[in-house]
């Protein structure tokens, strides 16, 4: 990391060289020289300031729905009007690189790095928003390695290591997305993101009862997260509980509950039991959002041709 920095460096000051500049000892005399360097000051060579790392940097400072306990971690939860609240505030310079990039607006964020980059070169939270730039354009490569610099900087800083994680799962690397979530909530046992993340991978391969033990801590932290909700609806389905599961399904607001990942499971719960036509309206909605071999299964368990 430290290497590719330099030689960027490196590059910079070599643009310098194709023009022939004058050395100090070529000057005739002194108002020659005070010509040429008039604009310089000596502020001009003072170290620049450093920002530090502030905890507070890494929320989204905004207001937020209470259904999503993660929204405050992670600004992927953020709805797009808020984003661009975000990309306005000219006071949350690392809110606006990451929220910019969300956006697909890359070379701005870009730009902001740039000039951000001498004031926030020693701050992990920079380099961590960096890393989900690179991670949002796909190129996991540059993610990992700016992801690795702001560990770099801060061993427990919790984010990157979470990051990491997300990367090794997108590649179907679970095993290793496992290991970097549970260092993740070591590294910060109040984090809420590699919690989830922890709980889904354990539902997704069928540990109904660990799954569970994370998702109530969720709902206990926060009992109106619709995905919290819905994952224990899930677990409490899987577990032939349908009673169970349609009342974790109920406290699940009106326009959640018509989402399409979550009117499906609900639609099956429904079916099961012994609601078949409030079923049917709720694979309506899942049939929205859903790809159409998945909702094809649905409709022909609930017998919808």
């Amino acid at each position: 990391m430290k290497k590719i920095i330099f030689i960027m460096i490196f590059l910079i000051s070599a643009c310098s060289t194709n023009t022939k500049k004058k050395t100090v000892g070529e000057f005739s005399n002194s108002a020659e020289i005070e010509k040429e360097f008039k604009n310089i000051e000596n502020s001009d060579f003072a170290p620049v300031k450093q920002v530090p790392y502030k905890y507070d940097d890494d929320f989204f400072a905004g207001k937020v729905d209470k259904t999503d306990s993660l929204v405050k971690e992670s600004i992927a939860k953020v709805p797009s009007p808020k984003l661009s609240a975000v990309t306005s505030n000219t006071k949350d310079r690392l809110g606006q690189i990451v929220s910019l990039c969300y956006q697909k607006r890359f070379d701005e964020s870009k730009k902001i790095r740039e000039a951000l980059y001498s004031k926030f070169v020693k701050n992990p939270a920079f380099w961590n928003q960096t890393g989900t730039c690179y991670l949002l354009k796909g190129d996991y490569r540059k993610a990992i390695l700016y992801y690795n610099k702001a560990r770099d900087l801060n061993s427990k800083f919790t984010p990157p290591l979470n990051n990491l994680g997300v990367i090794y799962q997108n590649e179907g690397q679970d095993q290793k997305a496992f290991i970097a979530y549970q260092k993740a909530l070591r590294s910060n046992s109040f984090s809420l993101t590699p919690l989830f993340n922890i709980a889904q991978l354990y539902l997704k391969y069928g540990f109904v009862d660990k799954a569970k033990r994370y998702f109530k801590s969720l709902y206990d932290r926060n009992p109106k997260d619709s995905d919290v909700l819905n994952a224990l609806g899930v677990i409490e389905y899987l577990s032939k509980n349908n009673s169970g599961a349609l009342s974790y399904f109920n406290l699940i607001n009106s326009r959640d509950r018509r989402r399409a990942d979550i009117a499906a499971n609900y639609a099956l719960a429904l079916y099961d039991s012994g609601r078949p036509d409030d079923a049917k309206d709720y694979i309506e909605y899942a049939q929205r959002g859903l790809p159409d071999r998945y909702v094809n299964v649905i409709k022909q368990y609930v017998g919808m041709r």
